[in-house]
Formats: C-alpha cells, sequence, structure tokens
C-alpha cells in the first residue's frame, strides 16, 4: 500500500539556505510529476511579475551548476535546472524510497505532495528530515491511492510512534520499555501509552484495517 503525504517544508530545503523567501506575487513550482532517483527535479517554472529577479537567486544558490531558459513570457518561465549538490529535502526523500509528485513554493514554504511505498518509508523519510533539519510539516495523508484527506493522527501522536517505532518498541523482544519513552517526552508512562495506542488506533482507521464504526 502506497502512501501519498502533502507536506509544508521551508523554501531553503528544496533550493538553498540563500534562499528563504520568494516575492510576494511569485510562484515557483517544479514543472511535472518529478522522479528523485535519477536526475532530480530537472524543470523550474516561474510565475510572477518579476521571474527574472528570481531566476537570478536561484542561479546564486550553491547547489544550483546552471540554470538555463528553456521558454516562456515577461511573466512566466520555464527553466532547465542542472544541480550541483542533491537539494536536502530530495536526499530525504531518496534515503525512504519515494517520489516527489509536486511542489510548489510561494512566499516562505514550498509545499510539497510525496508518495511513499509504506507506513515505515514515512517514519524514515520523517526521521531523515529532521536528522537534515528540514523543516517537515505534514498537513494531509492519504493512503492505496485513494487521494489525500485530513489525518486524525495529531502531531504527539505521530512524534511518539515514529520514537517507539526507531527505537524498536514494537519488536519482539522490544529494545525499549514504556517507560523509557515517556523519559525522553517528559510526560508520564500512562499519557505515552495513551499516545501510542490511540496514534495505532487512528493510523489502522485510515488504512481501513478496521472498521470505522467500532
Amino acid at each position: 500500500m502506497s502512501i501519498v503525504i502533502e507536506a509544508h517544508i521551508q523554501t531553503g530545503s528544496l533550493l538553498a539556505d540563500g534562499i528563504d523567501r520568494i516575492p510576494p506575487g511569485t510562484r515557483v513550482e517544479f514543472d511535472g510529476v518529478v522522479p528523485v532517483r535519477e536526475v532530480p527535479l530537472p524543470y523550474l517554472r516561474i510565475r510572477g511579475d518579476d521571474p527574472d529577479d528570481v531566476a537570478d537567486d536561484v542561479r546564486r544558490c550553491a547547489c544550483v551548476a546552471a540554470l538555463e531558459l528553456l521558454d516562456g513570457s515577461a511573466e512566466e518561465q520555464l527553466y532547465a535546472v542542472r544541480w550541483g549538490d542533491v537539494p536536502r529535502f530530495v536526499d530525504c526523500l531518496r534515503d525512504a524510497e519515494g517520489a516527489l509528485l509536486r511542489a510548489v513554493a510561494s512566499n516562505e514554504m514550498w509545499t510539497v505532495e510525496c508518495r511513499l511505498p509504506t507506513e515505515a518509508a514515512v517514519t524514515r523519510f520523517e526521521s531523515s528530515c529532521s536528522d537534515e533539519e528540514v523543516d517537515l510539516s505534514v498537513t494531509r495523508i492519504g493512503r492505496r491511492g485513494i487521494g489525500l484527506q485530513e489525518s486524525s493522527v495529531t502531531e504527539e501522536q505521530r512524534a511518539a510512534l515514529s520514537r517507539a517505532l526507531d527505537e524498536g518498541y514494537f519488536e519482539v523482544p522490544r529494545r525499549t520499555t514504556l517507560v523509557e519513552l515517556a523519559d525522553e517526552f517528559g510526560v508520564s508512562d500512562s499519557a505515552m501509552s495513551q499516545r501510542l495506542r490511540r496514534g495505532v488506533r487512528s493510523v489502522l482507521r485510515e488504512g481501513d484495517v478496521v472498521d470505522e464504526s467500532r
């Protein structure tokens, strides 16, 4: 079962830390479906009052080796991107064997849509983003190609489940205890137990594993 997530990330995660804001009224997006396993994010489309200025900013990014204008007008331009270093976000997605379906930037963030093969891949992806200091904020999640839906898994539950999985709480025998997990989050073992159980219940329901009416 594949999983599609929509999330927000900071602008620098897909261009460079030198670009932390897109000018008001300007929209930047990677064109079409964009695989990340071979040449990542090959085409960049810029729409706005002055796309040339934004293109100049992109050219100054340390991770961009070259930016070539392919087509466009005064308000919309399409560029071919040749990367020097692969963007941090793309590396995180590669590690999780995921694909980037959509990436659109305005103001101070990108809205991205990614497809990942399993729940474990989602956890690995979120962990990689954390390690690489990519500020990932998941806004929607969908499963089995049925489209995006609002996730009922809270951020606290997601963090607890992710840590429990990483630390081996769900393995047999367990590699960590409920008390140890609770200590990491600064809560009681009872609160951590409830957080995990509610998170697991939400994940199972969203994956159509259990009956919603129960």
